[in-house]
């Protein structure tokens, strides 16, 4: 598990996706991780991901008064 209030990292401090509709590139450096982010073209949800390092958010576990708890997948392990 992996714990983070930060939205980016230093290797990426600007997160941009494609929307899986239409194709637009939408950034989502602003949203939360795996918040749902509208497209400014069609409407469709996109959810932001995130990655540290080669950690990759999955779910969040919890949020509370001093952080959030993120269930990540290691992709270099494979697990």
């Amino acid at each position: 598990m992996l714990q983070s209030d930060r939205v980016t990292t230093e290797e990426n401090p600007s997160a941009t996706q494609a929307c899986l509709a239409c194709g637009t590139v939408i950034d989502t450096t602003a949203a939360q991780p795996l918040a749902r982010v509208p497209c400014p073209k069609c409407g469709g949800k996109v959810r932001a991901e995130r990655t540290f390092d080669h950690f990759v958010l999955v779910e969040t576990l919890g949020v509370g008064g001093m952080g959030t708890v993120y269930k990540a997948r290691d992709t270099t392990r494979d697990r």
